[in-house]
């Protein structure tokens, strides 16, 4: 049951604010835990329909707020969570974030019950509101009403948990009322808006483009207004994403890589069989597109994947496609760059699903970063440079096939080798703390609306582990890119 919660929950990553809202007293249910410097406020809000027995509302409140404290969480307190409430019917997100932005407090749950579609049957739904952010959805019926209770209850109790301890990094305490510390201060929240934002808008161009070559369309007239519409709806399509759904970045970046393997997968695929221009390669192309794009999104529903998991999926992909192109080019006597009509592409097919499977695999039994596989795909990037470099005399000038043999084979023990090296190197990268910190957002937007692009430096193998009187944490650097309010 607890796995089951806390898979409803499976995209939060909790960031929230300092709580300043006043939290009910420790002599009453839901009272803050001892000492009260580490309390996360909460609003609770129970509503039901009139066929609901209204008891129920209280026994889910009373449950919930006992259970807390325990947890380092506060209820605050009944009436004012009424109070900012108003008369809204049941609560919904924009409901929610109002409550949480009135009382100053992290943290929303509403649970909500209604008469099933089954004579007898209660449905319940479980809210969780991190500043502003629908982040976990739970559903669930039961014709036992000390069941749903426990069950309500139960739910929001492990979204806040897991809220908690995937949102706070920080040891400070913020500073609340009355000198009192209600919690740590937290980072930036994981929003993947902003990469889905921008790879859905240009998928939208790039399906319009193939679209129109798909039908042999060459009249610019005709092609430019089709790229226009197609980036807006892509861009349209994120936003409303984002507007009904938690899209965290993992989930941001499964979504995209599933539309672009899915666009190379056609391509690759359409070459094989034979398509030789760009009116035979479009239908495939979006062909690879939509399925891969539907696996993603399936994916990303119904999975909980970390930005790590997502990284080693697509890492694999990419060198699994470079090998089989570079293999190719060793077996056939063709450099990669070739445009032979007889280079064999179900080689480069064939690299690129492999890579696919490896990587999924592999995510299961490995738990990584994602700034360690940016640092082990950057390694893996310079050994290509250098094997490049290496073998560049060997094609200068008239390079036969036994040439370009040597200078693919090169190229592709020269890559292997900086993937080798960048893995070693980055060994203890996400030991203790620095996990978190590792699988910071690329692109962050701070509340302020400062956009801040950070590249993530791994701590060096040789320098000694963080303690206590001298911490560490994780290395980085940050580039500002826009001020203001979005």
């Amino acid at each position: 049951m607890r796995a089951e919660l806390l898979l409803a929950a499976a995209t939060t990553l909790a960031f929230a604010a300092p709580a300043r809202g006043r939290t009910t007293p420790a002599d009453e249910p839901g009272g803050p835990a001892e000492g009260g410097d580490t309390t996360l406020g909460v609003a609770v809000v129970v509503t039901s329909d009139p066929g609901v027995e209204s008891s129920l509302r209280e026994a889910i409140r009373t449950e919930l707020c006992s259970a807390l404290p325990a947890s380092g969480f506060a209820c605050a307190y009944p009436d004012d969570v009424a109070a900012a409430l108003g008369d809204v019917g049941r609560p919904g997100p924009e409901a929610l974030a109002r409550v949480a932005e009135r009382l100053a407090v992290p943290y929303a749950v509403a649970v909500v019950l209604y008469p099933g579609a089954t004579e007898g049957q209660i449905d319940a739904d479980v809210f969780l509101q991190v500043r502003g952010r629908a982040t976990g959805i739970y559903r669930g019926a039961t014709d036992d009403a000390g069941a749903i209770a426990d069950a309500a209850a139960d739910t929001a109790e492990a979204m806040l948990r897991d809220a908690a301890a995937h949102g706070f990094g920080s040891p400070g305490l913020a500073p609340g009322p009355d000198g009192a510390g209600f919690g740590p201060v937290a980072p930036p929240a994981d929003d993947g808006v902003i990469d889905l934002t921008i790879s859905e808008t240009l998928q939208g161009i790039a399906v319009a483009y193939l679209a129109c070559m798909s039908f042999d369309i060459q009249d610019w007239r005709i092609i430019g207004p089709t790229l226009l519409m197609g980036g807006g709806t892509g861009l349209a399509a994120a936003l409303l994403a984002d507007y009904y759904l938690p899209i965290g970045m993992a989930d941001a970046e499964l979504v995209a890589g599933g539309g672009w393997w899915g666009i190379l997968e056609g391509i690759l695929l359409a070459k094989t069989l034979g398509a030789g221009d760009m009116t035979g390669l479009a239908p495939w192309s979006l062909l690879g597109w939509s399925l891969g794009l539907g696996t993603g999104i399936t994916l990303a529903a119904t999975l909980d994947l970390t930005t790590g998991d997502v990284a080693l999926t697509n890492s694999a992909t990419a060198w699994g496609t470079f090998a089989g192109a570079v293999i190719a080019g060793t077996i056939l006597g063709r450099d990669i760059f070739t445009t032979d009509t007889d280079y064999d592409y179900a080689i480069p097919f064939a690299g690129l699903n492999a890579g696919l499977v490896s990587g999924i695999v592999a995510s299961l039994f490995v738990d990584v970063s994602r700034g360690r596989m940016a640092l082990i795909d950057l390694s893996g990037m310079l050994g290509v440079l250098l094997g490049a470099s290496l073998g560049t005399p060997l094609i200068f000038e008239s390079p036969d096939e036994n040439d370009k043999r040597w200078y693919s084979a090169i190229m592709l023990v020269s890559a292997g080798t900086g993937l080798a090296l960048g893995t070693l190197l980055t060994a203890g990268m996400d030991d203790d703390d620095n996990a978190a910190a590792a699988a910071a957002a690329m692109v962050e937007v701070e509340p302020s609306g400062d956009v801040s692009l950070h590249i993530p430096v791994p701590r060096p193998w040789f320098d000694p582990r963080p303690t206590p009187s001298s911490p560490i944490g994780h290395l980085g650097l940050w580039l500002g890119l826009a001020q203001g309010t979005w």
